[in-house]
């Protein structure tokens, strides 16, 4: 438990640098936001030179920087929160319930808040950088009377509104990373990242806006009244909650030009933590003495077992499959024995990590259709079976013995019935358990509580497939070095394994086939389900690319492999180019 602990604390380590750069990236990116903003507002199109000059006064001036180092701030803030997510492995949310219920969790209350704050920051920010009637929300009426601009008081509202907005949509989505198909730089991923960003921000901005204005027309006088009374002002102009009012083309443009910059200010928070997350780490392949410097790089297989800190784990099987197929060097330490003993330790504390990850993918992907096909053949079985952890990331690390030693490890947990009076207190718990069962049937029968609490199986599958990245690098990482271990493993330390190498790809290669014939997401149209698609048929092109390379390789040797007869006929199909 204490090496957990401190391998969880080295990793994020190891990040902390990393995340801070990507925050301030995100500041220095919102300072070029403000500007072109400035600039876009300042437009004189009769009057070009002035134009510039205005800008350019107005981007230098103390009070821009006074104000801009406020809503620094708060973006500061914002990520440093927001980092969590990052960290911590992504929550399995089994129904729609579950995902309201973790929207008041307090770290989510708190990222909420600051949406909220971010969204209203940015709205005074521009609203206070400008002259004359966007510059106030109060103004002089009436000798010495206070009057409200209700235009202003619209717009910061607005802002406050489209960080409420996008917090609660934000929480039925999962906030994950996406590497790289070709390593880029820092650079290269932010730059080409915004110029995707800015039309993608521009249009999504559009349907907030007008739920915004629905909801003014319908309570915004509410709104506005109950800040004149509580402050003791007056209105300046007519009312704008009205059909006439809200239709104001210049009101529109800022309140659309405001949301426009709140996404860009998410959108590039989350494209500088990918751009700095993703960046390769170098591991160590030798695992470290009892005597060495704990300060050191940290091991490999260590990394790739770190399932609690998901991003550090992603780097490690990233590494991996690069030193697989790159990185002659460091294969060369991963094939070597021991001293003394003689024994592959680097190989096989890798391979465990490797398989048990195989392996347990596998598992969740059979208990998926097997789930899929209860629904198909018979009746809603209310009972949930085989679900996931709710908390912890589902790819846990073990041992390829372990599996053996599951069931009876399971059985000698459940305590014994007392001798005494067995069958009385039997018969009370099943029944009791019966009469439970009913209820809950009962409960799921209606239709609107069955909508609310019902486990989806989909919800299931996109869990499972957001988690799939490691899995792709694993087998493409283990496939490749075996192929290589042909030419330069000179002890045959990675042959040995090859038979349960070659049993694991082509098991996971069975379910994925069966989950991908169920055609799950034909008629579903959630956003992430495209890319839930493209995860799944990229994972299925991987396990075959993988089995294809081993056959491939090791054609002349199958047939000497200790392998099943079913196993053989599998991979005859691989061998005559038929898959």
């Amino acid at each position: 438990m204490t090496s957990e602990l401190s391998t969880s604390a080295k990793c994020k380590e190891h990040l902390i640098w990393r995340m801070f750069m990507a925050i301030v990236t995100s500041v220095c990116v919102q300072f070029i936001f403000m500007t072109f903003v400035i600039l876009i507002v300042n437009f004189r199109i009769m009057h070009p030179l002035t134009w510039i000059i205005n800008t350019w006064n107005a981007v230098t001036c103390f009070r821009t920087w006074s104000y801009f180092l406020i809503l620094a701030t708060v973006i500061f803030l914002q990520g440093v929160i927001c980092s969590k997510d990052y960290l911590t492995p992504p929550v399995y949310r089994k129904s729609r319930f579950s995902i309201v219920c973790n929207m008041f969790k307090p770290h989510n209350l708190l990222v909420g808040g600051l949406h909220i704050l971010v969204g209203g920051v940015l709205v005074w920010l521009h609203l206070s950088l400008q002259d004359e009637r966007l510059g106030l929300l109060t103004v002089n009426c009436d000798g010495e009377e206070t009057c409200l601009v209700e235009e202003n008081f619209f717009l910061l509202l607005g802002g406050f509104w489209i960080g409420f907005y996008f917090f609660v949509k934000s929480n039925f989505h999962t906030t994950h990373l996406q590497f790289p198909i070709v390593p880029r730089s820092k650079f290269s991923q932010i730059k080409g990242g915004i110029g995707y960003l800015l039309p993608h921000a521009a249009m999504n901005a559009l349907s907030p806006v007008l739920c915004f204005i629905f909801f003014y027309y319908i309570d915004g006088g509410y709104c506005r009244e109950t800040v004149l009374s509580i402050f003791s002002i007056k209105m300046k102009d007519v009312p704008l909650d009205t059909l006439y009012g809200l239709l104001n083309i210049s009101l529109f443009f800022y309140t659309w030009l405001f949301t426009t910059l709140f996404l860009l200010t998410t959108y590039t928070m989350h494209l500088s933590f990918e751009a700095h997350l993703t960046q390769r780490m170098v591991f160590d392949i030798e695992q470290q003495s009892l005597f060495a410097d704990q300060s050191s790089g940290m091991c490999l297989a260590d990394a790739l077992a770190t399932d609690q800190v998901p991003i550090i784990q992603h780097l490690a099987y990233y590494d991996l499959v690069t030193l697989a197929q790159k990185e002659k060097p460091r294969r060369s330490i991963l094939f070597t024995l021991s001293t003394p003993g003689g024994r592959p330790c680097n190989w096989n504390s890798i391979a465990v990590k490797c398989m048990g990850l195989l392996n347990s993918f596998t598992l969740e992907v059979n208990q998926a259709c097997a789930t899929n096909h209860k629904l198909l053949s018979g009746p809603t079985n209310t009972s949930t079976s085989g679900k996931l952890s709710e908390t912890s990331y589902p790819y846990k690390m073990r041992n390829l013995t372990a599996a053996r030693l599951l069931a009876p490890n399971l059985d000698s947990t459940i305590p014994p019935l007392p001798k005494q009076n067995s069958n009385g207190d039997l018969f009370i718990t099943q029944f009791l358990r019966s009469k439970r069962q009913e209820f809950i049937t009962y409960l799921l029968s209606v239709p609107m509580i069955r909508y609310v609490f019902e486990e989806t199986l989909e919800e299931k599958i996109r869990y499972i497939f957001r988690n799939a990245q490691p899995v792709i690098w694993a087998a493409e990482g283990i496939s490749s070095l075996i192929v290589i271990s042909l030419k330069e493993d000179q002890y045959g330390v990675i042959q040995q394994d090859l038979p349960t190498i070659i049993r694991t790809l082509l098991s996971l290669k069975e379910a994925l086939d069966k989950l991908h014939k169920a055609n799950i997401f034909v008629k579903k149209s959630q956003s992430d389900d495209k890319e839930i698609r493209q995860m799944m048929m990229c994972l299925i092109s991987t396990i075959k690319r993988s089995i294809y390379r081993i056959t491939t390789t090791f054609k002349d040797y199958i047939e000497d492999l200790p392998l099943e007869p079913d196993i053989i006929g599998q991979l005859q199909s691989f061998l005559s180019y038929r898959e």
